[in-house]
């Protein structure tokens, strides 16, 4: 192994455990050394930090912001550890920035390098492109300029040298629960946090999320149809769900009470992302089989741009086995079967819930879409005996 190899693989160890300490203090804590010692005032460690602050100084090593471990896309929209991807949420001055790595008290490296902007290849809330500020680090130490003073996600991974600044402009609640997707009102932000606030928000039983600028997450794979191997890249989240109370990027979809609430987010940079629900209202309850209705969608339906199902009908219940059905030509192309035209309940090419004249369908066996390979005319019913706890799908060829 020569020294370069050698270098680049040591820093990712260092990494590895400089998160795990990072961490233990909070998921945007900077934790701050005694300033009775001599040296830096930070614990081992990533930090983001003002170019020319005096980390010895209390107040300016207070200022800098501690990069953790943060999560990546995994294949089907699940999640997967990515080892050197740290990262973290900051009010940033338009200023010159580096990011320092402290070992026992002494900055062991500055990482500075050259600023550019790149296009998200999607569109924000307004419809404008999405655009974020992509650092391509070295170890010259050279400073880069963040370009607007905001609220930023932060990330660096080590593995590819890449510093990644992203605006967050609008704050969104969307999902399946909500009745359309919300924009939330900015009520402050500054760099000793920020508040949202919506009002009269209808959640019911289904999956919702937050997520910044009407956007998921930053594709910065080298062949996005490769997959989402280590070597080729990473997707990072720009959404979060989890808990109410502790939000996070854990893949996991948010879970409230069916009602009608207002909703407060809040995020400062020890606490970060918080979310309050204060019931005000009720809904109405979905009621079992009357608001059920399922649809097919996709490009092998007569409707091929994916922008609205067609309607199955409810067949009736027999043998405590209720169905939907549509008799339907379908064409070279992909589909899925869904409920109330929402993505919460779906049927995608799973082997454990689709069956009969198979033939010419296919897919990836885990939920993904239910490819068709060639012009057919199909009896499609979906079925449950469990009151839709659980459902199945069959394809009858005609």
């Amino acid at each position: 192994m020569n020294i370069r190899s050698f270098t680049h693989y040591a820093n990712i160890l260092f990494v590895v455990c400089a998160v795990l300490f990072v961490t233990s203090c909070g998921e945007d804590d900077t934790p701050i050394i005694d300033p009775v010692d001599d040296g830096v005032l930070l614990g081992d460690g990533f930090y983001l930090t003002q170019d020319g602050k005096d980390l010895t100084l209390e107040a300016d090593a207070a200022e800098a912001v501690a990069l953790s471990a943060m999560i990546v896309e995994d294949a089907g929209y699940g999640c997967q550890d990515r080892t050197g991807f740290i990262g973290g949420y900051a009010y940033l001055n338009a200023a010159n920035y580096t990011i320092v790595e402290v070992v026992s008290k002494e900055v062991m490296q500055t990482v500075g390098g050259t600023a550019g902007t790149k296009e998200d290849g999607e569109v924000d809330c307004d419809g404008t492109v999405i655009t974020y500020t992509l650092v391509e680090t070295d170890d010259s130490g050279t400073a880069f300029a963040v370009p607007a003073a905001g609220l930023y996600q932060v990330t660096h991974d080590l593995d590819r040298g890449e510093i990644i600044l992203y605006h967050i402009k609008k704050v969104e609640l969307t999902g399946g629960a909500l009745d359309a997707n919300l924009i939330l009102a900015e009520n402050k932000l500054d760099a000793d946090g920020g508040s949202w606030t919506g009002t009269d928000v209808t959640i019911t039983d289904s999956w919702w999320k937050l997520r910044f600028n009407c956007d998921w997450a930053i594709d910065r794979r080298d062949d996005p149809a490769a997959g989402h191997d280590f070597t080729n890249g990473y997707v990072a989240f720009t959404n979060l769900g989890g808990l109410v109370e502790d939000l996070g990027s854990d893949c996991s979809n948010l879970a409230a009470e069916p009602a009608i609430y207002t909703v407060d987010v809040t995020w400062d940079p020890t606490d970060s992302w918080r979310m309050n629900l204060t019931k005000t209202g009720e809904v109405a309850q979905v009621v079992f089989p009357d608001d059920y209705s399922w649809g097919i969608i996709g490009s092998a339906t007569p409707i091929p741009d994916w922008s609205a199902d067609t309607d199955l009908v409810y067949e009736g219940e027999s043998n405590g086995v209720h169905t939907w059905y549509i008799q339907m030509g379908l064409v070279a192309g992909a589909c899925k079967l869904r409920l109330n035209d929402d993505w919460g309940t779906q049927i995608g090419h799973n082997l454990d819930m689709i069956s009969g004249d198979l033939g010419n369908i296919s897919g990836d066996g885990n939920g993904g879409d239910i490819v068709i390979a060639a012009d057919a005319t199909y009896d499609i019913r979906v079925k449950t005996d469990n009151g839709g706890e659980s459902w199945t799908a069959e394809f009858i060829e005609l």
